[in-house]
């Protein structure tokens, strides 16, 4: 099965492209009105965040998680490709931070590598479910001030 990340969870960006689209509108109006220098500087700019932030969304929207009979695989930003043996996970769960949100993780022993997956990801759910039947799954709520990564070293007694 394939997980991605959803587009969804990142309306905070999708707002910032309208704002940077108005303030575009408005080094169009000053270049049209005679500040030509002060509008193409603004122009300039905002090309520039927006060209910054397409290329970390697209990264971002690359990244998924896959499942199979044998392995489950990350897809970081596009870049990496991690694979993980199911018999090679020593745990995985999910964690659940103070402020409410959600996150799965995986620990493969193995390679002493640990993937921490966010909850804007397709089908949470799915994976979460699907975690459980496959690994030895684990829920940790964490304390204030705790990290999952400290949480995990108390659990696995590393």
């Amino acid at each position: 099965m394939l997980y991605r990340v959803k587009i969804e969870s990142h309306l905070k960006i999708i707002l910032l492209y309208t704002l940077f689209f108005a303030v575009m509108s408005l080094s169009l109006f000053l270049i049209i009105k005679g500040n030509i220098i002060i509008g193409i500087l603004i122009l300039a700019a905002v090309v520039y965040v927006v060209f910054i932030l397409t290329r970390s969304l697209k990264r971002e929207l690359k990244s998924h998680v896959k499942t199979g009979e044998n392995e489950i695989s990350f897809n970081l930003y596009g870049e990496e490709n991690l694979v993980f043996p199911w018999d090679s996970i020593k745990t995985a769960g999910m964690c659940r931070y103070l402020d409410g949100h959600e996150s799965l993780f995986v620990y493969n022993e193995k390679d002493d590598r640990f993937i921490e997956i966010p909850e804007h990801i397709s089908d949470f759910a799915g994976l979460k479910k699907e975690l459980n039947t496959k690994t030895s799954f684990v829920e940790v709520v964490l304390r204030k001030g705790e990290t999952l990564k400290d949480a995990l070293k108390e659990l696995l007694e590393l």
